[in-house]
C-alpha cells in the first residue's frame, strides 16, 4: 500500500513510493523479481514468469511482470505455492487473500467441460478454507488487458501454517471432432495476502471425546479441545438434564485441551450441548456435541446399513435418481469386498449426480446417525456427498440435519479400511413424525480427459441409526408462576404441576446470564401436585437478575424432557447503590490543584463501592471530522476518607496534571449486587483565567524565544525547528545530504509546498519532529540514510514574572501524532524550576499502532501542573522522541510525527489563603509578618513583585494602590492566628 509522506521533495523518493507494490506476507506475489523467487511447483510445474507482449499481447497487471501459461491446441496446467508460518504465532487470524487474473482465448466451444482458469486457493493446517476463481467456461472470449480481481475471505484458527495455492489451466482444444488448433492464454499478477492476528484471549472448545457414551456404562472421562481452556471452571452437558464436570484439569503448554469427568451413568438418553466457561467470560457452547444412549437403543434400525449384502447391493436403499430427474434402478452401485464391504460410486470420464435413500419407523424422540464417507479427488470440479436426515417420509419431510463430506473433510481410519481416509459424519434431531428419512446425494466429476480414463470415487459405509424410547409418564408445570426474593435470604419456591412425583432435580439459570447453573439444595413437602425447592443463597458469584426455574425428569431411562418456567425468578439487590443527579462535590475546581483533593460522593450505599474513579470525557468532534487513533486515557482513581454516612462519602483524589474538561464518575462494586449507572459530566477541572505568559506559542511569528536543542546521539537528520530564524541549523547527522528532516514549522515556504499549513491546530504554523524509514533495493535509497531516530528538544525560558516567590501554573499544550509506525516514540512536556525538572507528562505511544496517511488525526490538548517556589527561573521543555522501525516488506516507507501547537502558561506569584499566610503553612504568625516587614514601602511607595500579595484594598470596591502601608497592616493585623492556630481563610474577603 502506498504511504503519503507528510513534506518529502526528493523526486526519486516519491517515484518509488507510486510504484511500491501491495502489501503483504507472500514472497514476490507480484512476480517483479522476474522469476518464481518464494514460489514451489505444485501438481503441475510453476508457471511462466512473462512481461508486456506475451502470447496475445497478455501482460503484466501492474509493474513489469505477471505469470501464468498459455496453450495452443492442447492444455496447459500449472501450479504455484507458497507457505507461510502464522506471522505472529498460533491463535484466531483473519486472512485475506487477494490477486488479479486474465483470461485470453481465441475461439468459442460448445464442449460444457472445457474450461480456462486462473484458480486461487487458502489453506489453513493443511485444510482448504477458500478458493475463488477467474475462469472462461464454454469458450466465452476475453480480450487481453481485462482483469479481474478476486478474493478469499477466512477468519478462525491457524496453527502451523497458511498456504496459497494458485493454479493456472489454459484449454486451447477444438470443441468435439473439430481439426482445428486455438490459443489460451491464462496470467495471474498481484496476490496479495494479508493476516491479522485476533487479540483475543477468550477460551475457545472445539470438540469432545468421546462424543457419545451409554447409560448403564461407568461414567464418561472426557477429553476437550480448543485454546485458552486455562481457568474453565464450568463444563457442562446440557439436554434432557444437565450433567455438571467435575475434575476439570486443562492440559499442555499452550492449554489446548482439558479433561473432565461426566456422571452419565443413569442420565436420559438424548442429545446433549457441551457448554464452558471461565469467570467473568460468555459461555462457549458446542451444539449437539454429546450423545447418551440408552442400552436398547444403540441398535442400527438402518437396514443394510453396513452394506454388507455382495449379492444385493441396492438392497433396503431406493430411489436412486440421477441428473436427467428419472428414478433408476440402484445399479451402478458397487459393493467392494476387499475390506469386508462398502458402496463405491466411480464415475470414469463423466459427471454423475446420483442419491439414494431409506426410510425407517422409528418412536417419537431422539434420533443420531453415524456414518463413514469417503470422497475422492476430482479432475475439474469439487466431488461431494451429503448426508441428510428428514423428519418424515422422503424429502418432504423437515430436515432436521445435514453434512457435506467433500476433499477437505477431516479423515479418520473406519474398521481397518484405507480407502482415501474416512470422514465421520454425525447427525441427531427429534422425530415427530414417527418416520426418519436417510438420504444420500452425491455429486461426482471425473471429466474428459482426452489422453485416458478419468476416474472419480465416493465409499459409504458404517450407516447407523439409533433412537431413544419415549417418555412414559411426564410430569408438566403451571403456567405463569413468579417468585421474587433477594441477595440476603434463601429462596424457597413452592412449584406446582401434573405428575410433580418424578422430578429429580430443580435448577435456575439466568435470562440472558453465563448460563450457569444453580441447583437446589432440598426437594421436599412432594405431592402429585406440587413440592418444595430450597436454595441456599447467596451463592457466591451469582449475579443478580431473573431466573428461569428449570425441573429435571432424570430418571434412568425414562427420556422424560425437563420443564421451563421463564422469567419466574427475580433476584433483587439488598442494599443497591446509585449516584444523585449530581454525585461529586465540589462539581468542579480550576488548575492547578495539590495531590490531595477532597471530594464528597453521594448517592445510596456509597459505602459498598470497592473503587471510585473519575474518567476524562473528551469533547465531541465536530460532525465529519475522522476518529482519532490515539485518545489519552486520563483517569483518578479516589482513596477513601470517610465513610461514616454511607450516602456521602469522601475521597481524596490526586489531580496534579489531569487534562482539564469534563470527568464522568464511575463506581465499581464487585459483590453480586454489581455496580451503578456511571455518571456523565459529574465533575469538570477548569483552566485558569488570565493572560499566557509564553512568547510565541501558536508559533506564528517564529520567535526566538524558542530554543533548539538537538539530540546529537539520537537524530540522524533534522532537529526540532520552531522559529523562521533557525530554519536551517549548522547540525547535520551522517549522511545527510542536505537536511531534509522534520520537525520544522510547518508552512514555511520555501522549502515547503504550502501542504503542511493544513496540519497545523490554529493559524499557519506548528513546531513537531518527524522521523522516517525506507527500504529499498535501489542502493541510491539505503534505509541507513533516512530520517531515524529524529530526537531533540525546544524550549522557553519564562524567567519569573512576578519575581520570587511562590506560583502556581498551568502548562497547556496540544498534541497529534500521525502515520504509520510508532514503536519508542513517545513526548515529553516539562516544567523546569531553579534548572531542575519539577512536573512533567509523557506521552507513551502504543507499541505498535496506525494512525492516518493523510495527517489528518485531531489534536488533543494536555497540560502539565506546578505549585511550589521559584527563585530564579522558570522554564518550559518539549522533548521529541520519534523512531520508526523498517518496514517488515521491501519498497515501503513508514513515517512517525509528533507535532505540538498553541502552548500556553497560565498563572503567576500565588498568594495564601488568607493573604497574610505568606509562607503557606495554615496560620498567620511571626513568620508571616517578617516577610510583611520585608516588604513594608510606607504610603506611596512602590511595591516589588514578590511582595504584591500584601498590597490589599484600602476600602471596599477599590483597587490596591501599589504600596504596602498601614492600612494593609491593619489588614494582615486581622488575620493574625498565631503559631501552629488554622488561619480563618476568610478575613480577608472584604479587601
Amino acid at each position: 500500500m502506498k504511504k503519503k509522506s507528510l513534506c518529502l521533495t526528493l523526486g526519486l523518493a516519491i517515484i518509488a513510493l507510486v510504484t511500491a507494490p501491495a502489501a503483504g506476507q507472500l514472497t514476490n506475489g507480484d512476480w517483479e523479481t522476474g522469476n518464481t523467487t518464494g514460489w514451489v511447483a505444485g501438481a503441475n510445474p510453476l508457471p511462466t514468469v512473462h512481461g508486456a507482449g506475451w502470447f496475445w499481447d497478455a501482460g503484466p497487471h501492474t509493474g513489469n511482470y505477471g505469470a501464468g501459461t498459455a496453450s495452443q491446441g492442447g492444455v496447459s496446467a500449472n501450479e504455484a505455492r507458497q507457505n507461510i508460518a502464522p506471522p505472529q504465532g498460533a491463535g484466531y487470524y483473519t486472512l485475506t487473500l487477494t490477486f488479479w487474473a486474465e483470461i485470453v482465448v481465441g475461439h468459442s466451444s460448445t464442449d460444457p467441460f472445457w474450461e480456462s482458469k486462473v484458480e486461487g486457493e487458502l489453506w489453513v493446517d493443511g485444510v482448504l478454507v477458500g478458493s475463488d476463481k477467474q475462469s472462461t467456461v464454454n469458450g466465452v472470449p476475453i480480450g487481453a488487458g481485462q482483469w479481474a480481481q478476486k478474493q478469499i475471505n477466512f477468519y478462525g484458527l491457524v496453527n502451523t501454517s497458511i498456504e496459497v495455492r494458485m493454479k493456472y489451466r489454459a484449454d486451447g482444444r477444438s470443441s468435439g471432432t473439430i481439426p482445428q488448433a486455438y490459443w489460451a492464454v491464462v496470467t495471474s499478477d498481484d496476490i496479495v495476502l494479508n493476516a491479522v492476528k485476533d487479540a483475543d484471549t477468550q477460551h475457545q472448545v472445539f470438540s469432545i471425546t468421546p462424543d457419545h457414551a451409554m447409560t448403564d456404562l461407568p461414567d464418561t472421562n472426557a477429553t476437550l479441545t480448543g485454546i485458552n481452556l486455562d481457568g474453565v471452571n464450568v463444563v457442562n452437558l446440557v439436554g434432557p438434564t444437565t450433567i455438571v464436570g467435575t475434575s476439570i484439569n486443562p492440559v499442555g503448554p499452550g492449554y489446548e485441551e482439558l479433561t473432565v469427568t461426566f456422571p452419565t451413568t443413569g442420565k436420559p438418553c438424548g442429545i446433549y450441548d457441551l457448554v464452558v466457561q471461565k469467570p467473568g467470560e460468555e459461555t462457549k457452547t458446542l451444539e449437539k456435541a454429546f450423545w447418551l444412549l440408552n442400552p436398547n437403543s444403540a441398535d442400527n434400525l438402518l437396514l443394510n446399513g453396513g452394506f454388507e449384502d455382495p449379492n444385493g447391493n441396492s438392497q433396503d436403499w431406493y430411489g436412486i435418481y440421477e441428473r436427467d430427474g428419472t428414478v433408476h434402478n440402484p445399479d451402478p452401485l458397487v459393493v467392494e469386498g476387499t475390506h469386508k464391504y462398502s458402496v463405491a460410486l466411480t464415475p470414469t470420464n463423466l459427471h454423475l449426480d446420483r442419491g439414494f435413500w431409506q426410510v425407517v419407523a422409528v418412536p417419537a424422540g431422539p434420533v443420531f446417525f453415524e456414518g463413514y464417507v469417503s470422497v475422492g479427488p476430482g479432475t475439474l470440479a469439487t466431488n461431494t456427498a451429503t448426508i441428510r436426515i428428514y423428519d418424515g417420509r422422503g424429502t418432504g419431510g423437515t430436515l432436521l440435519d445435514e453434512f457435506t463430506v467433500d476433499e477437505t473433510t477431516e479423515r479418520v481410519l473406519y474398521d481397518t479400511k484405507p480407502v482415501n481416509g474416512w470422514a465421520r459424519v454425525t447427525l441427531s434431531g427429534n422425530s415427530t413424525a414417527g418416520d426418519i428419512t436417510i438420504e444420500v446425494d452425491c455429486s461426482l466429476d471425473s471429466g474428459p480427459d482426452f489422453t485416458g480414463d478419468s476416474y472419480a470415487a465416493v465409499h459409504l459405509d458404517g450407516f447407523r441409526l439409533m433412537t431413544c424410547e419415549s417418555c412414559s409418564t411426564q410430569h408438566t408445570l403451571t403456567p405463569g408462576q413468579t417468585w421474587q426474593a433477594t441477595d440476603d435470604e434463601d429462596p424457597q419456591l413452592v412449584i406446582t404441576g401434573t405428575n410433580m412425583l418424578e422430578v429429580t432435580g430443580v435448577r435456575l439459570v439466568q435470562i440472558g446470564g453465563t448460563g450457569s447453573f444453580i441447583y437446589s439444595e432440598n426437594l421436599y413437602n412432594r405431592t402429585a401436585t406440587s413440592l418444595t425447592a430450597d436454595f441456599d443463597w447467596p451463592v457466591a458469584g451469582a449475579p443478580l437478575g431473573t431466573y428461569t426455574v428449570i425441573t429435571e425428569q432424570a430418571a434412568a431411562g425414562s427420556n422424560c424432557p425437563s420443564q421451563y418456567l421463564d422469567d419466574a425468578l427475580t433476584i433483587a439487590c439488598f442494599d443497591p447503590t446509585s449516584f444523585t443527579t449530581a454525585p461529586v462535590s465540589p462539581s468542579s475546581l480550576t488548575k492547578p490543584q495539590p495531590a490531595t483533593v477532597e471530594l464528597t460522593v453521594s448517592g445510596a450505599n456509597i459505602d459498598k463501592l470497592d473503587e471510585v474513579k473519575l474518567v476524562w470525557t473528551p469533547e465531541p468532534r465536530p460532525a465529519g471530522d475522522r476518529a482519532p487513533y490515539w485518545v489519552p486515557t486520563i483517569e483518578r482513581i479516589g482513596t477513601l476518607i470517610d465513610a461514616s454516612d454511607p450516602s456521602n462519602v469522601v475521597y481524596s483524589f490526586d489531580l496534579v496534571n489531569a487534562q482539564a474538561g469534563k470527568y464522568k464518575l464511575v463506581g465499581t462494586r464487585n459483590d453480586v449486587c454489581g455496580s451503578p449507572s456511571e455518571v456523565l459530566d459529574a465533575f469538570e477541572l477548569l483552566l485558569p483565567e488570565g493572560d499566557n505568559i509564553v512568547v510565541d506559542g501558536g508559533f506564528e511569528d517564529a520567535s526566538s524565544a524558542w530554543v533548539l536543542t538537538p539530540d546529537p546521539e539520537n537524530t540522524q537528520k533534522g532537529d526540532p525547528m520552531p522559529g523562521v530564524s533557525i530554519a536551517y541549523t549548522d547540525y547535520v547527522g551522517d549522511g545527510d545530504p542536505g537536511n531534509y528532516g522534520y520537525p520544522k514549522i510547518s508552512g514555511i515556504d520555501p522549502p515547503y509546498t504550502g501542504d503542511e499549513v493544513l496540519f497545523a491546530r490554529g493559524g499557519n504554523y506548528l513546531a513537531g519532529c518527524y522521523s522516517f524509514a525506507y527500504h529499498s533495493d535501489d542502493p541510491d535509497l539505503d534505509y541507513a540514510t533516512w530520517v531515524s531516530p529524529n530526537n531533540g528538544k525546544v524550549s522557553q525560558s519564562l524567567g519569573l514574572p512576578n519575581g520570587p516567590g511562590n506560583y502556581e501554573l498551568v502548562m497547556t499544550y496540544w498534541v497529534r501524532i500521525w502515520d504509520q509506525l510508532w514503536v519508542g516514540s513517545s513526548l515529553k512536556a516539562s516544567i523546569i524550576v531553579d534548572g531542575v525538572e519539577a512536573s512533567s507528562t509523557t506521552i507513551a505511544f502504543p507499541g505498535y499502532g496506525k494512525a492516518s496517511q493523510d495527517g489528518n488525526d485531531p489534536y488533543t490538548q494536555l497540560s502539565v501542573d506546578f505549585i511550589g517556589a521559584a527563585m530564579s527561573d522558570i522554564t518550559v521543555e518539549f522533548y521529541f522522541q520519534t523512531k520508526t522501525v523498517e518496514a517488515d516488506y521491501a519498497d515501503s516507507a513508514a513515517t512517525t510525527a509528533i507535532a505540538i501547537d498553541d502552548v500556553a502558561v497560565f498563572g503567576a506569584l500565588a498568594c495564601g489563603d488568607p493573604f497574610a499566610d505568606a509562607d503557606k503553612d495554615g496560620d498567620v504568625d511571626q513568620a508571616d509578618f517578617a516577610m510583611m516587614q520585608a516588604c513594608y514601602t510606607g504610603s506611596g511607595g512602590d511595591v516589588s513583585d514578590e511582595c504584591r500579595c500584601f498590597d490589599r484594598k484600602d476600602s471596599p470596591g477599590s483597587l490596591p494602590d501599589s504600596d504596602v502601608d498601614n492600612t494593609d497592616m491593619a489588614s494582615f493585623e486581622d488575620c493574625a492566628s498565631g503559631p501552629g492556630i488554622a488561619a480563618d481563610p476568610t478575613c480577608d474577603d472584604d479587601n
